[in-house]
């Protein structure tokens, strides 16, 4: 009966860092959202406005994922589409941090190009991209460190899972073996 009480508990803690997890991408691809809307909501193309949508949705929908999988825990279907798109977003960010400092030159022609050859950009989109250009470390910086938590979060989420799993094994091979008089 104690193990199962240390398992339940165990899945409880779990939960709730799953649930933070959510909570932490969901305001992520909330603000990068918000950022893309109000410098990007005139301009149909500029591929730093794609890059900042595809990450938000991404966000949005690891922390979907998250929200759904937390309660339970038991759900491999939902294990598995969590960790594949946390998976994915690593990769794209850690190609995009590769790239950013790998050849500065071509990454910022093709994300920020667009303003330098064209005069009819408005002020907010000029800003954004002169913005990007000067702060491009600390783009590179807030990739690193979004890989890093989503590492974290792909350890929770399979943490959670094996503690879900063995507590409620472990609470049914309790109840079936214990007969109260």
């Amino acid at each position: 009966m104690l193990r199962s009480l240390v398992g339940s508990e165990m899945c409880i803690r779990d939960r709730c860092a799953v649930f933070f997890c959510g909570v932490v991408f969901q305001l992520l691809g909330c603000g990068l959202l918000a950022y893309d809307i109000y410098y990007f909501i005139d301009e149909t193309k500029n591929n730093l406005a794609y890059c900042v949508l595809a990450l938000a949705l991404a966000n949005i929908l690891a922390g979907i994922l998250a929200f759904c999988f937390a309660p339970s825990g038991h759900s491999r279907c939902l294990l598995v589409s969590y960790v594949t798109l946390l998976i994915l977003l690593i990769c794209t960010e850690l190609a995009t941090g590769i790239i950013l400092k790998t050849d500065e030159d071509a990454a910022r022609e093709w994300l920020t190009d667009d303003c330098s050859k064209d005069d009819s950009c408005s002020h907010s989109m000029k800003s954004a991209e002169t913005g990007f250009d000067k702060h491009q470390d600390t783009f590179f910086y807030a990739l690193v460190s979004l890989v890093g938590f989503k590492l974290v979060a792909i350890l929770i989420a399979c943490c959670h899972s094996s503690t879900a799993r063995s507590s409620s094994h472990s609470y049914r091979q309790v109840s079936t073996t214990s007969h109260y008089p």
